[in-house]
């Protein structure tokens, strides 16, 4: 290839103003390699690349995961803007679309930081029910619970476990509580309260039962109870779209767990996912929320921890 020195030299020039971890370096490299390799069997010359040659690209990698896509494209993208930032060619990147067909993986939108803590903070706890909906709420939002594995639980399955508090939990398409989940001591303490107004219950009583005139200690809260009264929290802190309902809280567990650099390996253990890969679909939302600002090298590191190895 004529011009391969050229590139050589302007990817080695790249990858060190990147600041980034040794790891993601070598994957920026391989990525911009494999691409230019590409442009060298279509015999495209590097100074005459346009944007459609870039869109060609893209449609080549059709046969990779989506994940593998985005990561492949963020940093051409990235590649691109940096070569027209210091002078050397103009960004053909520009305006190239990643892909967007089942993107995030979920329909529900996620709660941001500030409407979570906005959620969190609108339970007045001046009722039993206010009390009992902010358990609910802390369950979901801290600890990535679904509605009908609140429902699930009893009393008895809050518990200490060689010396830590929280609840055995009845999974989804488990039969039994078999998996135990701590608790923050903020969660702790306010299901502890939320007890303390039950006055009389057994061991055996749900956890969450309904509160009303004709209501007793036994009748247990439905999933979609749950999903209703938390939707009704969600509308009054202005969030009414569709796409903001109860399963909302665990996306928001998730995201903010992995944005706050949490393993990724953590956050799919404490969702019960049986795959990995399930867990991924929140790295891909992470990316196209810093995409467009100055935080991408931070999410390509998280993509490039979750994503399979590129191979030259």
């Amino acid at each position: 290839m004529d011009d391969s020195k050229e590139i050589c030299n302007l990817i080695d020039m790249f990858l060190r103003d990147q600041d980034i971890m040794e790891r993601s370096r070598k994957t920026y490299e391989n990525i911009l390699l494999l691409f230019f390799r590409w442009t060298y069997y279509k015999n495209i010359y590097f100074k005459e690349l346009k944007k459609s040659d870039i869109i060609v690209y893209k449609q080549s990698l059709v046969d990779k995961s989506e994940l593998t896509q985005v990561l492949y494209l963020t940093v051409i993208k990235l590649f691109y803007k940096w070569t027209e930032l210091n002078g050397f060619y103009k960004n053909i990147a520009t305006g190239i679309k990643l892909p967007r067909k089942n993107y995030y993986g979920f329909k529900k939108k996620p709660l941001s930081e500030i409407q979570a803590k906005k959620l969190l903070s609108s339970f007045n706890l001046e009722t039993k029910k206010s009390k009992r909906d902010l358990c609910i709420a802390k369950l979901m939002i801290l600890c990535g619970l679904r509605s009908v594995e609140i429902s699930r639980l009893n009393i008895e399955d809050l518990k200490e476990k060689n010396g830590i508090i929280g609840i055995f939990v009845q999974s989804k398409g488990k039969k039994t509580k078999y998996d135990f989940l701590n608790i923050t001591d903020n969660t702790f303490e306010t299901i502890e309260s939320y007890l303390i107004d039950r006055i009389e219950y057994k061991e055996t009583d749900p956890l969450f039962s309904a509160i009303g005139k004709n209501k007793n200690i036994d009748s247990r809260l439905t999933p979609r109870s749950i999903s209703r009264l938390i939707k009704d929290h969600l509308v009054k802190i202005g969030l009414k779209s569709k796409k903001y309902t109860a399963h909302s809280l665990r996306h928001t567990f998730a995201i903010l767990a992995l944005i706050a650099g949490t393993p990724i390996e953590k956050v799919s253990a404490r969702l019960r996912h049986r795959n990995i890969s399930t867990t991924q679909i929140y790295t891909r939302y992470i990316e196209k929320l810093y995409q467009s600002n100055d935080e991408t090298s931070r999410l390509i590191e998280n993509l490039i921890n979750k994503s399979s190895k590129i191979k030259q």
